[in-house]
Order: C-alpha cells, then sequence, then structure tokens
C-alpha cells in the first residue's frame, strides 16, 4: 500500500481537495518544482513557498499521489520546514531550515516516488533489517504497555504476517505465505512452539484475521488473534498509535506513526530519518534499535539509505548540464 489516503489517514483528510489544488497550480506555474530530486517516470512536487499560487494550497502532511496529462505526480508540502526560495535552482537538502522534520518529509516523498516507479533494489540490501529494527520497536511497545513478557513470539509473527501482506491489495494465498513465515521466524519458532505459525496460518485459511492485513487495526487484530492467551488485545489501534508516536520526535507524530504501519515507503523513510538524525538520539525508537544493533545492523541500513538518497538528489549544476544536452 503506497497511497496513505486509501488508508487510517484518508478518513481524515479530503484528497480530492488537495488534488484539485494542486493540478490548478500545475495549469499556472511552469516551475520545475522538483527541487533537484531526480525525476523517471513520476514527476516530483515540493511546495516551499515558492510563490504566491502556492497560497490557494491547503496543507497537507502525507505525500499525495495523483495523475495529471497522463503523467504520474508526487507532492509534498515542506513549507513548515524550509524558507521559502528566491528560486527553483536551491538543492532540496539546502532548503531546509528545520532538518529533523524537513529531512523526514523529503525521505517520505523521494521513496514513495520511488516505490511508484519499482525502483527497489535497494529493498535488498535493507529489507530485512527494516524488519527487525521495526518488530523489536512493537516488540518493547507492547511489552511496556500490557505489562506481558510473553508476548514476544505473538508481536514478532503477527508483524511477521502483517509486514509480509500490507503492500498487497488482493487476497493472500494462506499456505504460501505460511512457507514466507516459516522462514522468516524459524528462530522464533524453535525458541517457542511450531504451533503459534499453525495458529496464524488457520486464522487466515478460515477469515478470522485480515486478508490482507493492510491497517494499523489490521496489525493489532492479527496479533491480537495469535496472542489469544496473554494480553495481546489490550493494545487497541489507537494506542498502538498513541504509543508509537511518543517514541520519535516529529510534527504529526500520531499520524506518522500510522503511515510507518500502512505504507513501506513511509516505514523506511521514517526510520531512516530517525535514525539518521542526532537529535534524535534520546527518542526512544534510537535508543531501542540503538540497543539492539547487533542483530538489526543499523550502521548498514543507514549506509544503505545514505547512498540510495544521494543518488536521488540532482544538484543544480547537473541539472543545468543535463539539460544543456
Amino acid at each position: 500500500m503506497i497511497d496513505l489516503y486509501k488508508g487510517t489517514l484518508g478518513l481524515k483528510y479530503n484528497k480530492e481537495d488537495i488534488v484539485k489544488s494542486l493540478i490548478q497550480y500545475l495549469i499556472k506555474s511552469d516551475e520545475d518544482l522538483s527541487f533537484g530530486v531526480k525525476e523517471t517516470k513520476t514527476k516530483v512536487i515540493f511546495i516551499t513557498g515558492l510563490n504566491e499560487l502556492e497560497n490557494d494550497i491547503p496543507a497537507f502532511y502525507h505525500p499525495v499521489i495523483f495523475e495529471y496529462k497522463n503523467e504520474t505526480y508526487v507532492a509534498m508540502d515542506i513549507r513548515l520546514f524550509c524558507n521559502p526560495p528566491k528560486d527553483n535552482t536551491i538543492s532540496i537538502e539546502k532548503l531546509l531550515r528545520d532538518k529533523n522534520n524537513g529531512n523526514i518529509a523529503v525521505y517520505r516523498t523521494i521513496l514513495t516516488k520511488m516505490f511508484l516507479d519499482n525502483d527497489t533494489r535497494f529493498l535488498l540490501a535493507i529489507n530485512k533489517s527494516v524488519f527487525n529494527m521495526f518488530s523489536n520497536l512493537l516488540n518493547t511497545i507492547y511489552r511496556n504497555s500490557t505489562m506481558d513478557s510473553q508476548l514476544t513470539p505473538y508481536v514478532m509473527l503477527g508483524y511477521n504476517y502483517h509486514y509480509l501482506t500490507f503492500e498487497r491489495n488482493d487476497k493472500i494465498d494462506c499456505n504460501g505465505i505460511s512457507r514466507e513465515i516459516y522462514d522468516n521466524v524459524l528462530n522464533l519458532v524453535r525458541a517457542y512452539d511450531v504451533n503459534i505459525v499453525d495458529t496464524l496460518v488457520n486464522g487466515c485459511r478460515e477469515n478470522k484475521i485480515p486478508n490482507p492485513s493492510v491497517l494499523i487495526g489490521d496489525l493489532t487484530d492479527v496479533i491480537s488473534y495469535v496472542g489469544q492467551d496473554t494480553r495481546a488485545e489490550k493494545m487497541t489501534s489507537d494506542l498502538l498509535m498513541m504509543t508509537l508516536s511518543r517514541t520519535f520526535f516529529a510534527v504529526n507524530s500520531s499520524e506518522l506513526a500510522i503511515a510507518m504501519v500502512e505504507s513501506k515507503a513511509n516505514l523506511i523513510a521514517i526510520l531512516y530519518g530517525v535514525l539518521s538524525n542526532t537529535f534524535q538520539k534520546k527518542s526512544i525508537m534510537y535508543k531501542t534499535i540503538d540497543f539492539g544493533k547487533k542483530y538489526n545492523n543499523m550502521k548498514e541500513f543507514i549506509s544503505v539509505m545514505d547512498r540510495t538518497i544521494k543518488e536521488q538528489i540532482v544538484y543544480w549544476k547537473d541539472r543545468y548540464e543535463l539539460t544543456k544536452r
């Protein structure tokens, strides 16, 4: 699932109004609004306060995906986090005044674009680390919020199921997904009980858990189902959102918490934004993941993402040279 407005956040925002205002802006303006982010199939728009035409665009906090003249666009409003530029020649990195929140917004935009373009080779190097880091964070949240130390296998298993399915639009093959789950949680099964995987797969076959698991409420439902003999049901989607939002420092962190659960592009972008920023070192998320860095390969994750993001930024001199050719 890439479009957050089709998930839980769609209940709060009217995406149609935002898209209408963005299209009107495109009609009236011929500016290059990518500010140096590389464009291939998907076009990039950053709303920065560049001109007065942007005053008619309502504030929005999540990447907006839309179609215009047979092209796909992803737009992001960063007016809160940057100084209004005099022109469009400055790179997006230098434009940001608030590096913490601004970087997270930029990373979310870039990775959303990359996912739309199916430019996701970098996932091969970080997928396991992302899963381990976030599932360990969720496990910490569940354990501390419910005071139940027995929840570890259920949280890990439930998030495994969610992580494997939340980008899918159609029903999954429960038998097929079981093989992926067994491979991913082999050590977990050895440490606990093989039957917990069977419980999950049976729940999938019998439509007792969401198939696929897409929303934050789906995730909590799956964990509650497999952890029936624990206090897993105490963690509602609202409580998970609120608790997760307190693990890092960001504007609108409660909605970013939902974004992390409902979009892999946003999950990776927010993790990278938090873990690569020294400002976040005192956050619960940073401390939790850093504590488990032996298992989570945090440094390797940051290194891969540094290269990935750097490759997506084209500086003005390079843009000018490309235009001349």
